[in-house]
């Protein structure tokens, strides 16, 4: 065991709304982002990236309210890659992919680490190691040893995760999906595997957005097309299914699901194919069945369209495709509250040489039911290069949304067309909140002070118990962690 030291360098102070303090520490070098993060007892447990000199792998830290560290665990995982981890009662699940080249294999395994003592048990999965999967012979030609191969979604509720892993067998010109679907202690529920035959046809769908339906079990994965078909699959215990399907609405559209109860909603931004149209907000809601029950389009609110917009945005539509510049809308989350609203955020990002600006945010709030009771659009005066510090997160804390991102800017600073300055490595950014209450009115507020204080990686962020947020944060050879602790 590596102990890895950590010491109080900021005395609280209040920002805003709903968070009551701020708590920052300084960290050693080689550690990295926070991956994972949860609430304990009587603290908190981070699992980060970390570079010993045997290698890379992951430190676990268990610390106080306050930061100061209890104690850490070093885990040596060389050529490996970190699926996901989950804390259930005491125990810390980690699903590690463990490449293994030179065996032409590749081993999921889960390693239990309990906190309260850390002792630690291990077992495998599944492994992917048959000679003929050409899927195995293009992984390792063509990514690094630390590659994740296949996908892993968990459900709201944290009751259940699903791997789903995609591979080809060329001898015999077929492509198998396959499911494994597990309680939160990994045990196997159910797997589930869908072959067909291989050819140029099958490749026109790609992947776009997926969730775990809790009440039935099953996992339901958007495909979408080249063109503008949509394929839908709902894998269970019972029965694989697999839909192809279109809109009424033909219009080029960016979508994600998500799901409550028997029913999921694919829902995103459509975009207008003339400058006199304007795009808007598409709905529509399928049963667990995959039948389409309702679709519709809605208009932006007049908050959004005028309030919120620049002069440039309302002249050219702000969430216009512009081939020439490389522009283009996405679709960046899509929640189903406790409330059971629909939040739905979108971005404008920017395509420069090998990376992104990131533009304003989209954010829209619908019933069930697809009737929209506000939308907003966010100034985020960004234009930084794509990495962990650049675009934002969103949080829900006590049901009431937040975003978190940088800029070069300050507060002051802060006004429509004003973006910050072209990207460079060692830019020094602030870090803001935009706080959201029910009815879609929201506040900036600058959280740090870039002369003074480090970089945040602001899109690697954790909540913790839905009452705060642990980031990370270096800038040359200073690296920090900080808490903001919205509890009380």
């Amino acid at each position: 065991m590596k102990k890895i030291l950590f010491f109080t360098v900021f005395i609280f102070c209040s920002f805003l709304l709903n968070a009551q303090k701020t708590i920052k520490k300084s960290s050693k070098l080689g550690i990295y982002e926070i991956q994972y993060s949860f609430a304990l007892q009587n603290g908190i447990v981070n699992i980060q990236d970390f570079n010993s000199k045997e290698g890379p792998g992951y430190l676990i830290s268990i610390l106080d309210d306050e930061l100061n560290l209890i104690k850490d665990l070093v885990i040596e995982a060389p050529n490996s890659a970190l699926h996901n981890v989950s804390l259930v009662d005491s125990r810390l699940h980690l699903l590690i992919q463990e490449n293994k080249p030179n065996q032409n294999k590749i081993d999921y395994n889960l390693i239990t680490i309990n906190t309260d003592d850390f002792s630690k048990k291990s077992k495998l999965l599944y492994s992917l190691n048959q000679s003929n999967h050409n899927t195995i012979e293009r992984f390792f030609s063509q990514n690094s040893s630390l590659a994740k191969l296949g996908r892993i979604d968990v459900s709201d509720d944290k009751k259940y995760v699903s791997l789903s892993i995609e591979s080809r067998i060329n001898s015999l010109k077929t492509k198998s999906i396959l499911v494994l679907f597990f309680n939160s202690d990994y045990e196997l529920l159910y797997e589930k595997k869908h072959t067909h035959t291989w050819n140029k046809n099958n490749e026109k769908f790609q992947y776009k957005s997926s969730f775990i339906n809790s009440q039935h079990k099953k996992l339901i994965v958007l495909n979408r097309s080249f063109g503008n078909g949509f394929k839908l699959e709902s894998v269970g215990q019972d029965d694989y299914k697999i839909k192809d399907f279109d809109f009424e609405n033909k219009t080029l559209k960016t979508l994600a699901i998500n799901g409550k109860g028997d029913n999921f909603y694919c829902i995103g931004f459509y975009f207008a194919d003339s400058k006199k149209e304007k795009g808007g907000i598409f709905y529509s809601k399928f049963s667990n069945d995959l039948e389409l029950l309702n679709e519709k389009a809605i208009q932006y609110s007049n908050q959004l369209l005028e309030q919120d917009q620049s002069k440039k945005q309302k002249k050219k539509g702000f969430s216009a495709i512009d081939s020439k510049v490389g522009a283009s809308f996405v679709v960046t989350d899509l929640f189903i509250n406790n409330e059971s609203d629909i939040y739905l955020l979108g971005e404008i990002r920017i395509s420069l040489n090998n990376s992104f600006a990131f533009d304003d945010v989209a954010v829209v709030n619908l019933t069930l039911d697809g009737n929209l009771k506000w939308s907003r659009l966010v100034d985020k005066s960004q234009h930084l290069a794509r990495n962990s510090q650049s675009s934002f997160k969103p949080f829900f804390i006590k049901n009431n949304l937040i975003l978190l991102f940088n800029s070069t800017l300050d507060l002051d600073e802060m006004s429509f067309d004003k973006k910050s300055s072209k990207p460079y490595a060692l830019e020094k950014l602030n870090l803001f909140s935009v706080n959201f209450n029910n009815e879609g009115q929201f506040e900036y507020k600058q959280l740090t002070d870039k002369k003074a204080d480090v970089n945040y990686y602001v899109t690697e962020s954790k909540l913790i118990d839905s009452k705060a947020v642990i980031l990370f944060g270096s800038r040359k050879k200073d690296s920090m962690i900080m808490k903001l602790d919205y509890e009380n």
